[in-house]
């Protein structure tokens, strides 16, 4: 998937993980869409328009009156280092300021989605019927949920995972995509992340 790898490189400096690998997983899923993502996201205008994307979905969460949605992401976003601070409101007023900015590409926008969260955006957004599943899988077309060491005791968590540090999508041929990267396996993966990464869920669709 060279041309969709371009949206991906947006979480190489963004913790976007949970939005990106959906998109891989809806370029690879539905073939019709993947001219419009390709056209959406492949491009310099990529960065505005994740925002948008990720702006909407939070705003008809608060439209929708979904607390325990905007709840969980705003308590997984906390546990972060850095964002004891974080809110869905000043997040959304941050998007706001700069989308009429030049020179803001470099500006973090970071957001957590825990589960729970991740599989309403698949449904909200683009109907898909996610299912969290606890544990590894050899499944292709998933998502997987990461932690950062060798313990893959299965998280049945989907509201606040403290373990969960990263979403990959693993795809049809079993390759894994990040960053804007396709991976041979998760140890290839771990490898160029200098990280030990270990599959403790997945989310298939």
């Amino acid at each position: 998937m060279p041309d969709i790898d371009h949206m991906g490189t947006e979480n190489a400096t963004q913790g976007i993980c949970g939005f990106t690998s959906t998109m891989y997983a809806l370029y690879e899923k539905i073939p019709a869409l993947q001219n419009h993502l390709i056209q959406a996201l492949g491009n310099a205008n990529r960065t505005f328009r994740l925002r948008a994307e990720i702006k909407t979905f939070l705003k008809m969460m608060q439209a929708n009156n979904r607390l325990d949605i905007l709840n969980a992401i705003t308590n997984f976003t906390r546990g972060f280092p850095n964002y004891n601070g974080w809110s869905v409101d000043s997040y959304i007023a941050q998007i706001n300021s700069v989308i009429s900015e030049i020179n803001d590409s470099n500006r973090i926008y970071s957001i957590a989605m825990p589960p729970v969260a991740l599989m309403e955006y698949m449904h909200t957004m683009w109907e898909m019927s996610p299912v969290f599943v606890p544990g590894s899988t050899n499944q292709n077309n998933v998502i997987l949920g990461l932690t950062d060491s060798s313990d893959t005791t299965p998280e049945p968590n989907k509201i606040n995972p403290v373990r969960l540090k990263h979403y990959v999508y693993q795809g049809g041929n079993g390759k894994i995509y990040s960053w804007g990267k396709q991976f041979q396996n998760l140890k290839s993966l771990s490898n160029y992340a200098n990280t030990c990464y270990s599959p403790i869920f997945y989310i298939s669709f």
